[in-house]
């Protein structure tokens, strides 16, 4: 989990398509893919070879990496989820 203090403006952040990352809005707005996300909001990005996001505010996010395709059963396959 990586946190980023965004001032108000376009921002890229890294990213990789071999990743799904999940953004948590800790304070703040931002906007993604025409999306607005506001406080307490997730949102998830698949297969993205860049993440553009517009703070409207002072924003405050975390952003978690996942790759999309592990070598092990996941806790959803254990379960029957998938």
């Amino acid at each position: 989990i990586i946190e980023y203090r965004m001032q108000i403006g376009d921002h890229m952040l890294p990213s990789d398509s071999e990743y799904t990352y999940g953004i948590y809005v800790v304070s703040g707005e931002i906007e993604i893919d025409n999306n607005t996300a506001n406080t307490d909001d997730f949102i998830l990005s698949k297969e993205l070879d860049e993440i553009r996001l517009t703070a409207s505010e002072e924003t405050t996010v975390f952003v978690i990496k996942v790759k999309n395709v592990v070598n092990y059963r996941t806790y959803a396959q254990i379960q029957g989820m998938t």
